[in-house]
């Protein structure tokens, strides 16, 4: 099972996986999800810098509420399955690639 405490953000197309604080999410200009599963709760989304424009690329139920960021004018795009329907190849060759990742991390002792 995923730990969704962590999370994946990106700098200047350099990936990180960050602890999710209150601190670390006003650093981020943009925030792509593509866990579907809650992961942001109103908390985090309270704690983003007004000009952050998050993501969302996850199939339901998604990483976050769309129906509390429209109602505190958080910047947000709803896009799920953007992926499949843009480039369908590259995105099943990435998701593909991701759960072998996580099937070799899970046998690793």
């Amino acid at each position: 099972m995923r730990d969704y405490r962590f999370a994946l953000f990106t700098s200047d197309w350099n990936y990180e996986l960050v602890e999710r604080t209150l601190h670390g999410l006003k650093q981020y200009d943009f925030i792509f999800n593509t866990v579907p599963a809650p992961v942001l709760a109103e908390e985090d989304l309270n704690a983003l810098r007004p000009d952050c424009l998050i993501l969302e690329l996850a199939s339901l139920p998604g990483g976050f509420s769309q129906d509390y960021c429209k109602a505190h004018s958080i910047n947000c795009l709803f896009a799920p399955g953007l992926p499949g329907r843009c480039a369908p190849k590259t995105a099943g060759a990435l998701y593909a690639q991701n759960i072998l990742d996580d099937i070799r991390r899970e046998e690793e002792p």
